[in-house]
């Protein structure tokens, strides 16, 4: 499949990089964009062979600045946008696979609602995020002020959504919405390190323990346990955990599976 706004690498390291391809524009998100990116998604979804994604802007300026809103005046095309965005916020965050986040960049807006939906998240120096949808007369609409507040706290939260405060990248690392922080050129080799360590790991394992840890978020302690046993108890039966245990007492690496 041919993209315009985006580009799909399927990375022999067993990841698959998606590159928003809008620099004229600030990688800004307009409903096609956020289409592509849902149809990147669905081709990765069927390679067994991949163990994650990796999103990324062009350039070395912007990850995105969010809406293009210049596409945005009528009233519905913000409605179709806000709801397009959101759908994929969401697909992202309960995706199959682990998405990191490559933030090159400025990530405002929705392209801040879409760093947050990540699992993991990796900057560049330059950095910056923020949601400044108050100053449009608008809020964030695609989850981002529920995942900003569960990971940095209300009280941050409303400084950064309320006051318009922007969080460069070593704030960001310390309040622990970066887990590292590279220079620019070695940005993809950052989020490389964690595809590597992802590897290793027993691919329906990732799966259950990512989905259980989403759970947590949504849904509240008490069913988050037992959705967290019921997890285990898939496992239990599963060829990776006995492959995990054999090679533990082997003393090698472990051979786990393609993920289905």
């Amino acid at each position: 499949m041919e993209f315009k706004n985006i580009k799909l690498d399927i990375n022999e390291n067993k990841y698959a990089l998606v590159t928003i391809c809008r620099e004229n524009v600030c990688n800004a998100l307009d409903e096609y964009t956020v289409s592509e990116i849902n149809n990147a998604l669905d081709i990765i979804s069927e390679d067994n062979t991949l163990r994650a994604v990796v999103l990324t802007g062009k350039g070395y300026k912007y990850f995105s600045a969010g809406a293009d809103l210049k596409k945005l005046k009528k009233k519905t095309s913000l409605q179709i946008l806000e709801s397009g965005l959101q759908s994929l916020c969401s697909r992202i965050e309960s995706f199959k696979l682990p998405v990191i986040a490559a933030v090159n960049g400025y990530a405002l807006g929705g392209g801040m609602e879409v760093v947050l939906s990540c699992d993991f998240r990796v900057s560049s120096e330059n950095a910056v995020f923020g949601l400044p949808e108050v100053n449009l007369g608008v809020i964030p609409s695609a989850g981002g002020t529920q995942r900003l507040s569960y990971l940095i706290g209300t009280a941050r939260a409303k400084q950064v959504i309320l006051l318009g405060d922007r969080i460069h990248a070593e704030e960001a690392k310390a309040l622990g919405i970066v887990y590292e922080i590279a220079e620019k050129e070695e940005l993809l080799l950052a989020a490389e390190k964690i595809v590597n360590k992802l590897i290793s790991k027993s691919p329906m394992a990732v799966y259950l323990a990512k989905s259980s840890i989403n759970i947590a978020s949504s849904a509240g302690n008490e069913f988050g346990m037992k959705y967290e046993k019921m997890c285990q108890a898939v496992l239990a039966n599963h060829p990776d955990r006995e492959e995990g245990i054999r090679a533990f007492y082997e003393k090698r690496p472990p051979e786990y599976k393609v993920f289905k």
